[in-house]
């Protein structure tokens, strides 16, 4: 019996994630990614990129930040917020704020810093981006940026 219940309740919550799936996953308004490089002065980070996708391409500028603390060790994580802004080649930007931890990892060329956390657009030339939320990840490795960005 208690079998029974414990499959019932699995193929409910599995129907409601099915249901529950916003339409914006399969089709999101933001998903980029890029390249750049990056400096680290104490406690920030601060990065310049080239970046591709919706709404728009191309340069981007923004900054990791901890806590006044040093950048992690490998095996260890800190609290961040990180800022990323993009402008094309027309003039239209928009602005994302994120929270969440920046973790060191080594890796055979070095102990890379690597910020994941949650974004929102603070600001934007397109209507209706502002508010939009999701996903950001920088990867910081020997003077190299790595950025992906999208709604979820």
């Amino acid at each position: 019996m208690n079998r029974r219940i414990a499959l019932t309740l699995v193929g409910a919550v599995l129907a409601l994630t099915a249901t529950a799936t916003p339409a914006a996953a399969a089709n999101p308004r933001v998903v980029l990614s890029g390249l750049g490089s990056y400096t680290i002065t104490g406690s920030s980070a601060a990065y310049e990129a080239d970046v591709y996708g919706r709404p728009y391409s191309g340069p981007a500028t923004g900054q990791v930040d901890l806590a006044d603390k040093p950048f992690p060790s490998p095996g260890n994580c800190e609290a961040a917020t990180a800022t990323l802004r993009v402008t094309d080649d027309r003039g239209r930007a928009y602005a994302l704020m994120a929270t969440g931890q920046v973790c060191g990892e080594y890796l055979p060329l070095g102990v890379m810093q690597w910020f994941r956390g949650r974004y929102a657009i603070t600001s934007a030339s397109q209507r209706g981006l502002v508010g939009t939320v999701g996903h950001l990840d920088l990867r910081l490795l020997n003077g190299e940026v790595s950025v992906y960005a999208i709604q979820s």
